[in-house]
């Protein structure tokens, strides 16, 4: 009776953690390396990231970097914001051995790899290849479309009402 009591206990643990780790990221401040970064602002340019985990789609990483450059316009009393650059760079995780795995960086300019040994071994590491995306943008804010000359235009108020619902 208690092995059965136990097995259950264990099993029920197991799903737990394995529901815990495959949910998508949600909108937020980024949190454990995921999420959107505080904006960096270089003179009347900024730059955002959002980063999402192995079960965030790569359209989703980038529908949330486009959601928070039209909140931060219009936190910063504009209505209209110009992305001047931006890219998805990936990266993908294979384990190499128990206690090691090595990253392949594949940024939207070039591409490399990186090993990484960890002291203690994942015990539920999936035998799969872990791909993770972020998505980098550089804009510029302004309060109506015709000050700004370079870029694809937007909206922050069309952007925040289409993508809005993606939050909850």
């Amino acid at each position: 009776m208690c092995r059965k009591l136990f097995r259950r206990l264990i099993t029920g643990f197991a799903v737990l953690v394995a529901a815990a780790c495959t949910s998508v990221t949600p909108y937020q401040a980024e949190r454990s390396g995921y999420g959107f970064s505080a904006p960096v602002v270089d003179g009347d340019m900024f730059k955002v990231s959002f980063r999402g985990n192995a079960e965030t789609p790569k359209s989703l990483v980038q529908n949330y970097l486009l959601l928070r450059m039209a909140e931060l316009t219009q936190e910063d009393g504009h209505s209209h914001f110009s992305v001047l650059e931006r890219g998805t760079d990936c990266f993908i995780t294979v384990r190499t051995s128990p206690t090691s795995e090595c990253t392949i960086h594949r940024s939207h300019t070039e591409v490399f790899p990186y090993y990484s040994v960890e002291r203690d071994p994942r015990w539920f590491w999936q035998n799969r290849a872990k791909k993770e995306y972020e998505a980098i943008a550089f804009f510029k804010m302004a309060s109506a479309e015709r000050e700004l000359d370079t870029g694809h235009i937007y909206v922050a108020s069309e952007v925040i009402e289409r993508l809005g619902a993606l939050k909850s």
